[in-house]
């Protein structure tokens, strides 16, 4: 699943910060590169996934707008050479928030949780005669 797009960094960091972490053309080509973008979403879709699929069942339901936020937040540093404190600071209360939602304090509203093992139908069931040799029979012999 995909929790944010290129169009929601933009809308979030603005264009012009876009361009300047992800056009990496020589000369710059002064435009988004989508592949670049697309690599850091993936990487934090990635990292999401790793944290939340332990509880829930994956692909989620519904869109859930604090995934989005988280992975911006992650896609946003992982676009950095040299991120600065505010997005180090960003990047480290979302895989917090991740943490918390893998430990159960915060939930996602309406998933399901796959926490629960399903009941098992592929259990294995041994029969066998009665017992020749028992404490009883064996007495005085």
């Amino acid at each position: 699943m995909t929790y944010a797009t290129v169009p929601d960094l933009i809308l979030r960091y603005g264009e012009r910060q876009v361009i300047q972490l992800t056009d990496r053309a020589d000369p710059p080509a002064r435009l988004v590169d989508e592949r670049v973008a697309g690599d850091a979403l993936t990487y934090a879709d990635s990292t999401i996934d790793g944290y939340i699929g332990k509880i829930y069942q994956l692909p989620l339901s519904q869109t859930q707008p604090v995934l989005k936020e988280l992975a911006l937040d992650l896609a946003w540093y992982r676009l950095q050479s040299e991120p600065t404190r505010e997005t180090i600071d960003r990047y480290n209360a979302a895989i917090r928030s991740l943490k918390d939602i893998q430990d159960g304090k915060l939930a996602l509203a309406g998933e399901a949780g796959a926490g629960a093992p399903a009941a098992r139908t592929d259990t294995v069931e041994m029969v066998s005669a009665v017992r020749l040799f028992t404490r009883s029979t064996l007495r005085g012999a």
